[in-house]
């Protein structure tokens, strides 16, 4: 036979909620990962918290990298982003004493 995608499997496909997006509690809508979460898989599955003392500057993020340090903290990768706060993805510890972490 052809290669191809079956009727349930092309329903499957179309029924996912994409990346950045989670499938609700009452299974019939997709809603917007929240801030201080992320989702890079384009299936039904949960969004994943970002790691400790890290955030997202907006809900729907996709990837690790969008998890920013919380104000006050610091990341020793050094790594600014715009807004002049370490990328997340590795760990965000306190603010050293005398240093400022915006």
């Amino acid at each position: 036979g052809e290669a191809g995608l079956s009727g349930v499997e092309i329903l499957r496909v179309l029924n996912t909620c994409g990346i950045g997006n989670f499938r609700s509690a009452n299974n019939l809508t997709c809603d917007a990962c929240p801030v201080a979460t992320y989702k890079q898989q384009p299936d039904n599955s949960s969004c994943l918290a970002c790691p400790e003392h890290t955030t997202t500057l907006k809900n729907r993020s996709f990837f690790l990298f969008e998890c920013d340090c919380l104000p006050g903290y610091t990341s020793p990768d050094k790594t600014i982003t715009n807004d002049n706060r370490t990328r997340g993805g590795s760990v965000c510890s306190l603010c050293p004493n005398n240093f400022f972490c915006p």
